[in-house]
């Protein structure tokens, strides 16, 4: 008798749990609030994701903020068009990465910062305008939407970081409005304004380039995954090559640094896996954190006398390295250095290399001018 109430029970429960199933599957559309005075829905039948309110946009971070995600996160391939209120100030961290099926975007006039990421990945955005209002362009902003092929920086952009636009493989021109105090355009080339300092090299661009006479400095990401980037000139003059300023231009075969640069920077040449002739000029003091590292087809490399440090992981990975000459006795070489490569070693007799080479088990040469 006991049976026919519970399994009655069980029927009801079953037919509950079926129609909240239908339920969820048929919602299309999604809500909530991205900022203390903005809430958004998405209407997953369009594609359409609209924002409304004003104010600061906030990244959703987790209980114990280590971690920040898009509130529509779990939606965020569907997404097609963005619809931003007027009275919004900012787009936030990582706010619309990944939306591989949004086309363009309107960002409206009140916003004054685009924060690191914010349309990273965004594969088939072909079209944005950024408002006069805006000062800050942060990291990786527009990394990889390989879709955009010309931006224009407004008058009001004080902060636009260099590796902004990494990965876009098809944008060919960078243009700076004339009335910017900080950056200038030439040729479709980001600069500082003095033209000193060479900022954003656009990564659509093939074949060789030559670096003006009057640089000093190329800056952090300024040639980063310019894979279509074949050879470059860096004339005398330039001081400064910055953090990761060649990673991954996987096009690049051949460069030569000229003497009057003080340190090949932190990553500089990461990655350029098909860089095989790198000639290092008397004047070049120091070589960074993993500087050559997964430079594959390099073969052989020279550092002069002046080179008196090589960082941790320099060469790392640099397989077909098959010779290091090394031309002060006291150079200050990073145990792992030349990890993951077996070049031959050649020094003077005594000199730290012969030691770096006696306690890593490669084969030394005595080096006779």
């Amino acid at each position: 008798m006991r049976k026919k109430p519970v399994l009655l029970a069980l029927i009801v429960l079953e037919c509950i749990l079926a129609a909240l199933l239908v339920h969820h599957l048929t919602v299309t559309v999604y809500n909530g609030s991205c900022g203390e005075n903005l809430t958004w829905h998405l209407d997953r039948a369009t594609g359409a994701l609209t924002i409304t309110g004003s104010g600061r946009m906030e990244p959703q971070r987790s209980r114990t903020h280590r971690q920040v995600f898009r509130y529509w996160n779990d939606h965020h391939e569907k997404i097609k068009s963005v619809s931003l209120p007027r009275g919004l100030t900012n787009i936030s961290f990582c706010a619309f990465a990944g939306c591989v099926n949004l086309t363009e975007v309107e960002i409206p006039g009140t916003v004054t910062e685009i924060e690191d990421s914010a349309f990273s990945d965004c594969t088939a955005l072909t079209g944005v305008t950024i408002p006069e209002g805006v000062t800050t362009i942060g990291f990786d902003t527009f990394e990889g939407c390989s879709s955009l092929r010309e931006i224009t920086i407004p008058a009001g952009v004080t902060l636009l970081d260099t590796g902004a636009f990494r990965g876009c493989d098809r944008l060919t021109d960078i243009n700076v409005d004339g009335g910017n105090a900080v950056y200038c355009s030439v040729d479709g080339i980001v600069f500082s304004k003095d033209q000193t300092a060479l900022l954003i090299y656009p990564c659509g661009r093939a074949g060789a380039y030559s670096i003006p006479e009057g640089v000093t400095e190329l800056g952090a990401c300024a040639f980063a995954s310019c894979a279509s980037l074949t050879d470059v000139t860096i004339p005398e003059g330039v001081e400064w090559l910055r953090d990761s300023v060649f990673s991954d231009c996987t096009g690049l075969t051949s460069v030569t640094i000229p003497g009057s640069v003080q340190s090949i920077d932190t990553c500089a040449f990461f990655y350029c896996s098909a860089l095989k002739e790198i000639t290092i000029s008397e004047g070049v003091a120091a070589i960074g954190d993993s500087a050559f590292k997964g430079c594959g087809a390099l073969e052989e490399v020279t550092f002069p006398e002046s080179v008196s440090s090589i960082g941790p992981e320099a060469f790392y990975n640099c397989r077909s390295l098959t010779s290091v000459t090394v031309l002060n006795p006291l150079c200050v070489f990073d145990y792992s250095a030349l990890d993951g490569c077996q070049p031959t070693l050649c020094g003077y007799s005594g000199s730290s290399a012969e030691l770096y080479a006696t306690g890593h088990e490669l084969r030394f040469s005595v080096y006779r001018p």
